[in-house]
């Protein structure tokens, strides 16, 4: 299924909504969302770098988030992973359709972004379930949680961690439950990208809820929610994000580079010139 400018604009846009009411804590907000948070602005620089370059450039993306956010070049190799989650968003959209390229350019954004002394599996994990969603737009249930159609074409990961996922959704855990444990079984670094996974899964297609949910977990909140919104835009697409958060956003100029890179990071994969 080809991904479309609806998904990217959702995506993106959920990101920023599960970002902002991470910190203002408030279900309706009118909060000034400038204020995103750096690996979100590094994601945004990235969608800006391929379509200038047609291709996922490392020296241009860092040129790109020197012209928007100088002081931002201080997280170069200096990411968590779950932030270095958020900062791949345009590398795993641009290359979803092609996994030996998106693993090759996946492992180079990783050594650009991840600090060096952390394990990069949970971002592998990550990367197959944005795909996954990506090519299955608004068909995602609990019951497609199949971790062999995640992990069909090789073992490329140890997917230990989605199969705890897996049997927290098949047992039906209260979200409290799910990120206790997590945070007993994992590294606290990845946590908030298997929450972000347990939000989206068990609440697919209820936008509102599941975000809500999201930015009530008292671990890694900004984080988790930020990465469920994104999931969840990717998956039920732009206009299926209720209308008071859309309102709020489309005032902002956020929105607006969030509408520009959208349709050109489409027109830039269906091989369309873009006039920067």
């Amino acid at each position: 299924m080809t991904i479309t400018i609806n998904q990217i604009k959702g995506a993106l846009s959920g990101a920023v909504i599960g970002d902002v009411l991470a910190q203002c804590q408030e279900q309706y907000f009118e909060s000034d969302m400038t204020q995103i948070s750096p690996c979100l602005s590094i994601a945004l620089t990235g969608i800006k770098s391929i379509v200038n370059c047609y291709d996922i450039d490392q020296k241009s993306w860092l040129i790109h988030l020197a012209n928007a956010h100088p002081d931002y070049l201080k997280y170069k190799a200096n990411l968590s992973i779950s932030e270095t989650a958020i900062a791949l968003i345009p590398v795993i959209i641009y290359l979803h359709k092609n996994p030996s390229q998106l693993e090759e350019n996946l492992n180079q954004a990783i050594k650009l972004w991840l600090k060096p002394e952390l394990n990069p599996t949970p971002l592998k994990l990550w990367s197959l379930v944005v795909s996954q969603i990506c090519q299955e737009k608004s068909t995602i249930n609990q019951d497609k949680f199949n971790l062999s159609k995640l992990t069909n074409k090789k073992k490329l990961v140890d997917v230990s961690e989605l199969e705890l996922i897996a049997k927290y959704l098949k047992n039906k855990l209260t979200l409290t439950k799910v990120s206790t444990h997590l945070q007993q079984q994992l590294k606290s670094d990845s946590v908030a990208i298997y929450l972000a996974i347990y939000c989206f899964y068990s609440l697919p297609d209820d936008f509102q809820l599941s975000i809500h949910r999201s930015t009530n977990i008292n671990y890694q909140t900004i984080l988790t929610s930020t990465l469920t919104g994104f999931v969840l835009g990717l998956n039920n697409g732009y206009f299926a994000i209720p209308f008071n958060y859309r309102y709020h956003l489309e005032s902002t100029l956020v929105y607006q580079e969030i509408n520009q890179r959208s349709a050109n990071l489409i027109k830039t994969w269906r091989g369309e010139y873009v006039i920067n």
